[in-house]
């Protein structure tokens, strides 16, 4: 990866912005906002939200719609985020198609779950998908589904394609996989690290002292959003400061789930799943940028998915559903009427209007 020196500059000046007195008192308003349930970024105007018993223990869970729809998207997140990182999407469905469904949850070790406690010996992909697959037993139990997956839970999606009871895997009509792999994720990108020796050295020393690891990363907690400004986001920010809100979501994430989920995400294989893709409608999304799930690893999954159609995202770095929403909504809502007898409301439009009032607002408050 090679950092091009206008995202140094920037990086450069995020750092610089934590040290000033007004770069304080606007982060300040930045939080503030982002831990604001009823503002955006993140989730709003939810119709449930509740915990659900599940595999492994209790699963925080989002939904909006009809309650008796017959055509539900899931969103499946991926590690380190949360349900939250879909707002965009949600807002976009709702308008879009207000006669359809979004279910999501917050996978375990992650979100509100991980809340609930982390148990590190439980947490592979497959374990995920067993919590959608809990979801769905749940809360979505007729009509059409959607998967939707975000880098890990693009792999989650396709061990549940694998892996689902057969009443849940006939009602699967389609797949969008934004930013994944199905190849091992150290197999390509940054996450290769995970596979050397200083991957696996890190990972045993926060094993062995975990208290020390949690200190550490507070300590280097304001160093976090500069660090994804360089390296994960390659487009100029909103309103909303996304990449702030990444960060909230990965300072969140327990110790204990990187430590657990650690030799999955590096070893994880999902190409035994192209006997369930074979025949099914869907979308490959990929930012052309991508430095975690490369476009590389993307067209790995097209050749064993060459039905689905393929979306290389301009300037778009591992983060298209923050980065790029409107490319994203697109995908889905291309794949949702391929799938479906609903159509857009407002064809012309690519993102919601709650999204771009809620940009707005944000950049109001923060002058």
């Amino acid at each position: 990866m090679i950092l091009h020196p206008t995202r140094i500059l920037h990086t450069l000046r995020r750092v610089t912005l934590r040290l000033s007195p007004p770069g304080r008192r606007h982060l300040a308003k930045v939080q503030d906002r982002i831990d604001d349930e009823h503002t955006r970024p993140g989730l709003t105007d939810l119709d449930e939200e509740y915990f659900l018993d599940g595999p492994a223990g209790a699963i925080k869970v989002y939904r909006t719609g009809p309650t008796d729809a017959r055509y539900t998207v899931v969103f499946i997140h991926g590690f380190t985020l949360a349900a939250d990182a879909y707002f965009a999407q949600v807002d976009f469905i709702r308008e879009q198609f207000p006669e359809v469904a979004c279910l999501l949850l917050d996978l375990r070790g992650h979100g509100d779950t991980a809340e609930r406690g982390v148990d590190p010996d439980t947490l592979t992909i497959d374990g995920t998908a067993d919590d959608v697959i809990a979801v769905i037993e749940h809360a979505a139990k007729q009509g059409d589904l959607l998967l939707v997956g975000h880098s890990m839970g693009g792999m989650t999606a396709f061990s549940v394609l694998r892996r689902a009871p057969q009443q849940i895997a006939k009602r699967i009509v389609g797949l969008v996989a934004i930013d994944t792999a199905v190849n091992p994720m150290a197999a390509a990108g940054t996450p290769q690290l995970l596979a050397t020796q200083v991957g696996k050295r890190f990972i045993e020393a926060v094993v062995e002292d975990p208290d020390h690891a949690d200190e550490l990363r507070h300590t280097l907690r304001g160093l976090l959003a500069p660090a994804l400004a360089a390296t994960v986001f390659h487009r100029e920010a909103v309103a909303y400061d996304l990449v702030e809100f990444h960060a909230s979501m990965i300072d969140r994430t327990p110790t204990p789930t990187f430590v657990g989920f650690y030799p999955d995400l590096r070893d994880h294989d999902e190409r035994d799943v192209a006997t369930a893709l074979a025949d099914l409608p869907g979308a490959i999304v990929v930012g052309e940028q991508d430095d975690v799930t490369p476009v590389s690893q993307a067209k790995q999954i097209h050749k064993l998915w060459p039905k689905a159609s393929f979306v290389t995202v301009d300037t778009c770095g591992h983060m298209a559903v923050l980065e790029a929403p409107a490319e994203v909504n697109t995908a889905i809502a291309d794949v949702l009427e391929e799938t479906s007898s609903y159509r857009r409301k407002f064809p012309t439009r690519k993102r919601a209007e709650a999204d771009k009032q809620g940009e707005r607002e944000a950049k109001a408050d923060h002058g």
